[in-house]
């Protein structure tokens, strides 16, 4: 990973942590489209969320199961809770 996605991607992470989230979002779009897998799981998430953006579940599914396939463990999880919600099951908040 370069400086200046390492850059982009702490700048993302700021934000996020500020509930900045419509801040966060493209930049975690743009990471998650060259494939940076750490982007492509909060990007999911974002969606899952509807932080800064409108909840969206086949989004969320998608970017969750591209950072999957990659390996991330949380993304494989967070793509079945995506999964299960889009099927209409109860999921308690707290993740």
């Amino acid at each position: 990973m370069t400086d200046k996605k390492v850059s982009k991607l702490e700048e993302a992470a700021q934000l996020h942590t500020k509930g900045e989230f419509s801040k966060s979002f493209p930049i975690y779009a743009e990471l998650a489209e060259e494939g940076h897998v750490l982007s492509q799981r909060f990007l999911g998430w974002l969606y899952f969320r509807g932080e800064g953006v409108e909840v969206d579940l086949d989004k969320a599914i998608f970017w969750l199961e591209s950072a999957a396939r990659q390996g991330d463990v949380e993304a494989m999880f967070g793509a079945g809770r995506a999964y299960m919600s889009k099927k209409g099951a109860i999921i308690e908040s707290g993740v």
